[in-house]
């Protein structure tokens, strides 16, 4: 039989791991399975993947390339938080909400990509982003400005501009 999960803390804190291919037959990252492998530098996370788990890849400070594929459901609670070294990110259509602390401590994160798809921010989903000035937001104004977003949702991060379809929101919160 094929593994579908790479359970909780599989690979935590294995300081010598520096790249990784999830086989595709893979759907679910568990709870904190590659959480503060410090030398982690790029993943490549499988087609199927739809679920990432909470604090999966936290504190990878080494980690700079990642792209979540379409169909990925849910980004939880801090998942990225501590990845000091990722300065891009693109979210697929297929993700509706971005969890807490999400990418919260992503220092270089200077720009990310979201789908029209996003409805909501939680508590401190880019705080601490010190990097982040610019948004890309696939869909219309109004609708980034329908997105529900907790007030602590930019906390520490100078967001300048939220690129959108129709035109740009100029961003002071």
């Amino acid at each position: 039989a094929s593994i579908t999960e790479i359970p909780y803390a599989s690979f935590s804190r294995c300081t010598g791991l520096e790249t990784i291919r999830i086989p595709d037959n893979v759907t679910t990252i568990g709870t904190a399975a590659f959480d503060r492998c410090i030398s982690l530098q790029s993943v490549q996370l499988p087609a199927n993947l739809e679920i990432l788990g909470s604090i999966a890849f936290a504190d990878c400070s080494s980690l700079s390339e990642v792209s979540l594929p379409e169909g990925t459901k849910l980004l939880a609670f801090s998942v990225f938080s501590g990845c000091t070294s990722l300065a891009e990110f693109k979210i697929p259509e297929s993700v509706k909400e971005i969890g807490v602390s999400c990418f919260r401590g992503c220092t270089a994160l200077k720009s990310i990509t979201l789908p029209a798809t996003v409805s909501e921010f939680h508590i401190n989903a880019f705080s601490g982003c010190s990097s982040l000035t610019d948004i890309f937001f696939k869909g219309t104004k109004a609708q980034f400005n329908d997105i529900l977003k907790d007030r602590t949702w930019m906390v520490g991060t100078p967001l300048q501009t939220v690129h959108c379809s129709d035109g740009d929101l100029n961003y002071v919160e």
